[in-house]
């Protein structure tokens, strides 16, 4: 965040990672929002939330299941996983198998 406080640069990432864990019900979900969309994806449901925060900003219309927007999520699904692995810290290379 230094950065942005002096001014050198405008942002530090292009998406925030929201975590919701509920503490009285079994529902989990993490959500990935960018400037334009926002992708909810739960933990023990196959169905998830795609909006389009500009063309939608209420978020009315789940474009989730909408075929014309199947590129988008699959984009948004492997951000999802690219920051969720970024959270992990580095990883250190594998030498061998035995």
């Amino acid at each position: 965040l230094s950065p942005v406080l002096k001014g050198e640069a405008e942002g530090i990432q292009d998406a925030t990672l929201i975590e919701c864990r509920p503490t009285t019900t079994t529902l989990y979900q993490q959500t990935l929002v960018t400037s334009r969309h926002k992708l909810v994806v739960y933990r023990d449901e196959a169905a998830g939330e795609l909006y389009d925060l500009e063309g939608d900003p209420r978020q009315l219309n789940n474009l989730w299941d909408n075929p014309r927007w199947a590129a988008l999520k699959l984009d948004l699904l492997i951000r999802f996983a690219r920051f969720q692995m970024e959270r992990e810290g580095r990883v250190t290379p594998r030498v061998g198998f035995g």
